[in-house]
């Protein structure tokens, strides 16, 4: 739903009188929502903010922003309530208002009752969705206010990014920057970067300074292999996760909720599963003794030349295996992306049982993968 403004007034001629008088944005993305708050204050700024005690008339909003995890503090009523000396109108931003309680809501009733020129107030719903709906709270939707923002489009909400349109993002993001994709790195990236505004331009800044620096006339073309070796990677330790499984010194259900706090979901399921699968590359070459390419400070090149010779070449396959599955049950549909995230903390588990049980390694062959694409080795 796209704003809109309250229907025109017997006082419109009035500066800021065609704007609303308050406006909610649903959003679980802070960068978009930061975003959004920039383009309203913009679309209804004041023409002229003169009058006040100074005599200096300027444009634009004030700003004031406020954090609900931290309460509501006499300031924010002043703002609400009180013209500023200067005669400035303030836009006033709730951030995480989701955490407001409910006296804050109730005390909020008088406060929205009517037009009021010298402030703006924005409250900003930042919660995770739920079956892809914002979840505003439940005394929130009991006030009057509320309803009146639905009533007048005084609303705005967004899912953030999702994975089937990352590619035009990126696109997008790649166009702002004078920076091109060659053949799959666009598709590489559209499944390995977190949904995450922030994330992305960061990203996509790195990104574009690099492929720039190769070209050297500003004109720079992403390409696979720095996609690849700048690639985004969440905060995981997925190496020591691996040698903890192998060594049984961390209980599953610790790495699962490890896992669950940090991730987040399916915007941060893909990247996990580009880090173990990198992680199981260079393993596979240590193993094979292909290390001539590989750079990494002594001490760390041990510890993985060592757990490499305990993984052998059978278990390091099947970390690919795992990957795949796991990828393969989220893009498929047949699994939600915490499901897919329990089953691969759970296969590594059981890939490392023997060792944990007895001191060795598994005896057999790794059991084949039911359903999905064909194994592919690297």
């Amino acid at each position: 739903m796209s704003p809109t403004t309250a229907p025109p007034s017997g006082n419109a001629s009035r500066p800021g009188a065609d704007r609303p008088g308050f406006f909610f944005l649903a959003c679980p993305d802070s960068k978009i929502v930061q975003g959004k708050v920039q383009e309203l204050m913009k679309q209804y700024a004041p023409a002229e903010a003169g009058g006040g005690m100074l005599g200096a008339s300027a444009t634009g909003f004030d700003r004031r922003s406020y954090w609900a995890e931290e309460g509501l503090p006499p300031q924010f009523w002043e703002d609400l309530t009180l013209q500023s000396l200067t005669g400035r109108a303030k836009c006033i931003v709730v951030r995480h208002a989701e955490k407001l309680l409910a006296a804050d809501w109730k005390a909020l009733v008088p406060a929205l009752a009517g037009f009021k020129e010298h402030a703006f107030p924005i409250f900003c719903l930042e919660s995770a969705w739920q079956r892809n709906q914002p979840k505003p709270p439940a005394q929130l939707t009991k006030q009057k206010f509320w309803t009146l923002a639905q009533d007048r489009g005084w609303y705005w909400q967004s899912p953030g990014i999702t994975r089937n349109k990352m590619a035009a993002v990126l696109e997008r993001e790649a166009r702002r920057r004078s920076v091109a994709f060659a053949p799959g790195a666009l598709q590489f990236l559209a499944e390995s970067l977190p949904l995450d505004a922030a994330a992305i331009t960061a990203e996509m800044d790195k990104l574009a300074v690099a492929a720039q620096a190769v070209e050297g006339d500003g004109q720079g073309v992403i390409d696979t292999a720095l996609a690849r070796e700048t690639a985004y990677a969440p905060d995981i330790d997925i190496f020591g996760f691996i040698q903890a499984l192998q060594k049984g010194t961390a209980s599953v259900a610790v790495w699962r909720q490890v896992f669950a706090d940090r991730l987040g979901g399916e915007g941060m399921l893909f990247p996990l599963l580009s880090l173990l699968t990198r992680e199981a590359r260079l393993l596979w070459q240590i193993d094979a003794g292909e290390t001539q390419g590989i750079r990494l400070p002594v001490s760390v090149m041990r510890a993985k030349e060592s757990l490499a010779r305990r993984l052998g070449r059978t278990r390091i396959a099947v970390l690919f295996d795992l990957a795949m599955e796991a990828e393969y049950g989220v893009k498929s549909g047949e699994r939600k992306p915490e499901q897919a995230l329990e089953r691969l903390v759970a296969g590594m588990a059981a890939l490392f049982a023997d060792d944990n049980a007895t001191g060795r390694g598994p005896t057999g062959p790794a059991q084949p993968r039911r359903g999905g694409p064909p194994r592919q080795r690297p």
